[in-house]
C-alpha cells in the first residue's frame, strides 16, 4: 500500500513541477514582451 502511494505522490509531484514550470516560463516570456514593448 506505501509502495502505490509513494509512487502516486511522486508522479504527482512531477507533473506539479512541470505545469508549474510551463507557466513560470509563460509568466517570464509575457513580462519580457511586455517590457520590450514598453
Amino acid at each position: 500500500m506505501q509502495l502505490i502511494f509513494d509512487k502516486y505522490f511522486s508522479a504527482l509531484f512531477i507533473f506539479t513541477f512541470e505545469v508549474n514550470y510551463e507557466l513560470i516560463k509563460l509568466v517570464f516570456f509575457s513580462v519580457k514582451m511586455f517590457l520590450d514593448i514598453g
